[in-house]
């Protein structure tokens, strides 16, 4: 095993593990990724390439993102790489953050009482807070059109996702409901904010 260090937990928080251990990340980003994907082998290069160009005025980087709509309901559809950095309000699968903001997961949970969902949507939470706290954004890599940069080389099938439990996609709109009450905004109120590459 080539890493700095290994956690183990005997409770299964579902993807709300990465963040348990959050003190002890100590390296200026961290790269959250699902267990069922294998990314190709330039593809954290292509991460840190895009936070160098945005200047590190982000949130929340990734390959696959989500939108709400103008009605606030969540769209279960990729947004997916295109030729520029596109904004969207969740990136899911795998992010890529600075570590020095991931405190702010812990308390916007604690702010919105979000306790209630035995598997916390940890992706949800972390581009929430992100904008909650910093208006820190979450943005879509552009295509670097080189395979070797691909986050989903492999991916094992979704018989065990969570995205195949009956009751997914209400909890997330759950969710999204909790975070606009308590006063987030999505991407269709904000709009982009605007960098300069």
């Amino acid at each position: 095993l080539n890493a700095d260090r290994l956690f183990r937990w005997k409770h299964n928080l579902g993807g709300y593990n990465r963040y348990a251990p959050i003190g002890a990340y100590d390296h200026q980003y961290t790269f959250f990724i699902d267990d069922d994907i294998l990314p190709d082998r330039k593809c954290l290069e292509v991460f840190l390439d895009t936070a160098l160009k945005l200047n590190n005025e982000f949130g929340v980087l990734g390959q696959y993102g989500r939108l709400i709509s103008s009605d606030n309901k969540y769209v279960a559809q990729d947004v997916i790489q295109g030729r520029e950095i596109k904004e969207v309000d969740f990136i899911v699968q795998a992010y890529f953050v600075k570590t020095s903001y991931l405190h702010s997961i812990l308390k916007f949970r604690w702010e919105i009482g979000y306790f209630d969902d035995r598997t916390p949507h940890d992706d949800l939470l972390l581009g929430a807070s992100m904008k909650f706290y910093h208006d820190l954004r979450c943005y879509i890599l552009p295509s670097y059109h080189d395979k070797e940069t691909d986050l989903r080389r492999n991916v094992l099938n979704d018989d065990f996702g969570h995205c195949t439990l009956p009751d997914h996609y209400q909890l997330r709109q759950r969710f999204i409901d909790r975070i606009l009450f308590y006063g987030w905004k999505p991407l269709h109120i904000t709009g982009e904010k605007v960098f300069i590459l």
